[in-house]
């Protein structure tokens, strides 16, 4: 063989791996064509070629046209103008005048350009592209428009090969769920996924509530991911919870805040003002000036429908806990964990966990579920006979809010092209704290409470297990006691008006002639109601099967000096966040025990096992001897 034959042999062999190796994207060389083109050649050899008519640039898998253009040889760059199109698989950009760099890839267009990726479209006044790396850049404004969102900004980036855009200033997301303001903002196309920093606000279209926070991670319908400075507020409901982190999960209709959670709303009550001179005042009417006419208090506003006028009354519940979680489901609930607390008006209430139904307008502290028999005592004629109704709410279960939903917590995002995998908030939080509900100037303890309202105002607590009320007193010490397995409270018009207490009842009541203090009146039995005029007890009634139900009376004399060791056997006193004035000062000079409490006593009263005692008896020269109730002074 001779020389020649084999080198021509080998070059054949070599020729697939050589025709591999030659350029064959940006890197290449521009070619062009054109209907006229006018070539000029420098003193140093480069060319400069005017073309005009269908002008036409490729180099690789980028193809150009314009209308005009320019070529220059030096840099292998050119000027396109008119109707300019660069065209490379999946991309497309056009705008009125581009810059192209066939050295670096680099395309600008400085006066409008367009791009079009698959289903998207990008404007902006200013663009960007780099054909190697399909990244555009983009100022003056900018607006990305595909099947599930539309984004604007001032400026911004988009990558075509991962189909991910990264906004800054002034950034907007209008989607079906609703809409994103923010600082900076990253959208991944392919799972419709947003990540936002600064100066957020999320407006939901389905319900017009407002989200704002520091950094936001959101996928409709999927998850919303909040945190830093979290506020969510609602207008319908008059609410705003606020808190460090936020998570919502659509498809469970589930939200949790942690993170110094509060939820605050406001409530409205519309009551008709009589006037005065009618002499029917309803107990919430207003008090008319020298003129005759109404005046609102701070807490009031009249509005006028007709011919009549109304009252409205704005109360607000405040909620805090270590975590808030809404359910809105068929059932709408709202569950505080942690340290739960509560206020409401003359109402405050603190808890280990706290569980708040909207449409049965339920309360339950503890391990309850707002669902304990609460007995209707709205009448009893003083006799041993008490009729009584049973009043249940809704049937159905409910949640424990310390339980993860599903198998695995909630849905995590998967970490994949997006680069961000899905976060949950702490899921457990202690629960410690004793049920604890003050009203007016009670004290209500047990192993679960539950308060009921009716339009949105008060109607009765009931208090099951270990269940204790304190009274407080003008006279220092002395604090009316009530202890039984079963207390409940019935209220009308913010007033309480009975009080019943049901197994193994037991109770310590001071007496006062008028303002002096006249000696305790101390009982035990099965049943003992209590009944309350203008805000003051004013008959007592013991009843029940029990045999020789216990009650005694102790001289003023036996008692001053003494009143500590008037005691139920587990009265504590409980620090009280707001209106603690109302408990006696004097309370809190004996010490702090646990959860905050303060123990007043070291001593306990014991009820003998048996006494003679009527089954109704006057606690106050203002009862009559039969037991029938009288106003009292």
């Amino acid at each position: 063989m001779t020389r020649s034959t084999l080198l021509t042999g080998m070059i054949f062999l070599l020729s697939p791996l050589l025709l591999l190796g030659q350029p064959t994207g940006p890197s290449q060389r521009m070619t062009w064509s054109a209907e006229v083109q006018n070539v000029t050649v420098k003193s140093n050899g480069d060319e400069v070629i005017e073309l005009s008519g269908n002008v036409q640039l490729q180099q690789g898998n980028v193809v150009i046209t314009a209308n005009q253009g320019t070529y220059y040889s030096a840099g292998d760059r050119a000027e396109l103008r008119g109707n300019v199109r660069i065209v490379q698989p999946g991309t497309t950009l056009t705008a009125p005048a581009v810059d192209y760099n066939g050295g670096t890839g680099f395309a600008l267009a400085p006066s409008g350009v367009t791009i079009l990726d698959e289903d998207a479209t990008l404007t902006a006044g200013h663009g960007e592209y780099y054909v190697n790396r399909r990244i555009s850049n983009f100022r003056n404004g900018v607006t990305l428009r595909d099947s599930n969102a539309v984004l604007t900004a001032s400026r911004g980036t988009y990558n075509s090969l991962d189909r991910v855009a990264t906004f800054e200033e002034n950034v907007e997301v209008l989607s079906d769920s609703g809409r994103i303001h923010a600082d900076r903002l990253t959208y991944w196309r392919a799972t419709e996924q947003s990540f936002a920093v600064g100066n957020i606000r999320l407006v939901s279209l389905k319900d017009s509530s407002l989200l704002t926070c520091d950094t936001l991670r959101h996928k409709p319908q999927v998850e919303t991911f909040a945190t830093g400075h979290v506020a969510l507020t609602s207008e319908k409901e008059s609410a705003v919870l606020t808190g460090d982190s936020l998570q919502h999960l659509p498809s469970k209709d589930y939200t949790v805040v942690t993170g110094s959670p509060k939820l605050v709303q406001a409530d409205s009550t519309v009551r008709p003002l009589l006037p005065s001179s009618e002499g029917t005042v309803d107990s919430t009417s207003l008090p008319p000036d020298s003129s005759g006419t109404a005046q609102a208090p701070t807490n009031l506003d009249t509005i006028q429908r007709g011919d009549s006028l109304f009252t409205v009354k704005r109360d607000t519940t405040e909620i805090t806990a270590q975590k808030l979680e809404r359910f809105a489901g068929d059932r709408k609930e709202f569950v505080a964990t942690g340290n739960a607390r509560m206020k409401r008006g003359d109402l405050e209430a603190r808890s280990g966990i706290a569980r708040f139904f909207d449409d049965e307008e339920v309360i339950a502290l503890g391990p309850g579920d707002g669902r304990n028999n609460a007995t209707d005592t709205s009448a009893t004629d003083g006799s041993d006979q008490i009729d009584t109704d049973t009043v249940t709410t809704d049937g159905g279960g409910v949640r424990d809010s310390t339980e993860k939903e599903g198998d695995g917590g909630f849905p995590e995002f998967s970490e994949g092209e997006d680069g961000i995998t899905g976060e949950t908030p702490p899921d457990s939080v202690s629960i410690p704290l004793t049920p604890i509900v003050w009203y007016d100037d009670s004290q209500l303890t047990g192993d679960t409470i539950t308060v009921y309202l009716e339009e949105k105002k008060l109607q009765l607590i009931d208090v099951v297990g270990s269940a204790f009320a304190i009274s407080t007193n003008n006279a220092p010490e002395r604090y009316d006691q009530l202890a039984a397995e079963h207390l409940i409270f019935n209220i009308y018009q913010d007033t309480i008006r009975t009080v019943h207490a049901q197994e193994s009842a037991a109770s310590i009541y001071f007496l006062f002639d008028k303002e002096a203090p006249d000696g305790v009146n101390r009982a035990s039995c099965d049943t003992i109601i209590i009944w309350f005029e203008s805000g003051k007890a004013s008959r007592i009634g013991y009843y029940g099967p029990r045999t020789g139900s216990e009650g005694e009376i102790i001289p003023e004399k036996d008692v001053v000096g003494k009143e500590r060791t008037y005691r139920l056997s587990g009265f504590t006193l409980y620090e009280r966040d707001e209106a603690k004035e109302k408990l006696d000062d004097s309370a809190t000079s004996h010490g702090e025990g646990s959860n905050g409490e303060t123990e007043t006593s070291d001593e306990s009263t014991s009820l003998p096992d048996s006494f003679d005692s009527p089954t109704t008896i006057k606690t106050d020269e203002n009862l009559s001897e039969d037991g029938e109730g009288k106003s009292s002074e």
